[in-house]
């Protein structure tokens, strides 16, 4: 995989060469496409997962004529991504139980849900149904909501440390 500057295109042009590649060693092998696997280094499922990153909202699999494996990939992961409710339940899983600390576990998954909005490029709907689920209007927290939360995170942190001594 290339990174560089563009990596929208970059990401385009992975996964149809990937799909190219596959279609070329299956038609070699006599196995279909489908049912072509190749063991050695697969990194097709990234590959997939990356362009579903940047073009979550087109059928790219239909688009690239991905084999079976790969369109099903690409589907589950654009599914994700276009339902609040699963990105939710994916990012509250990264960010984790934090000790069940909600003052820990509130900011990170603040931080979490900004990155989550600029690194799929959500569209206004998405981003509201995510900070939605924070308790924030649609735009998102201020930066009083910022500073309250990052000092409420902090403050706890002290705490946990002051307790360990």
């Amino acid at each position: 995989m290339r990174n560089s500057r563009n990596q929208k295109i970059d990401a385009y042009t992975d996964a149809a060469v990937r799909v190219a590649q596959i279609r070329i060693h299956a038609s070699i092998a006599g196995v279909s496409p489908d049912n072509y696997l190749d063991s050695m280094c697969d990194d097709s499922l990234q590959v997939i997962e990356r362009l579903a990153r940047y073009y979550w909202r087109r059928d790219m699999a239909k688009e690239l004529n991905m084999p079976e494996r790969l369109a099903t990939a690409f589907e589950n992961r654009r599914r994700v991504i276009a339902a609040p409710e699963k990105l939710i339940r994916e990012i509250e899983s990264h960010v984790g139980s934090c000790g069940q600390h909600y003052e820990i576990w509130h900011p990170r998954m603040m931080k979490a849900v900004e990155r989550c909005i600029a690194f799929y490029d959500l569209d206004e709907p998405m981003c509201a149904a995510l900070w939605r689920h924070l308790d924030y209007p649609a735009t998102g927290p201020t930066e009083r909501d910022w500073q309250a939360a990052s000092d409420m995170e902090s403050d706890t942190w002290e705490e946990i440390r002051e307790a360990s001594i």
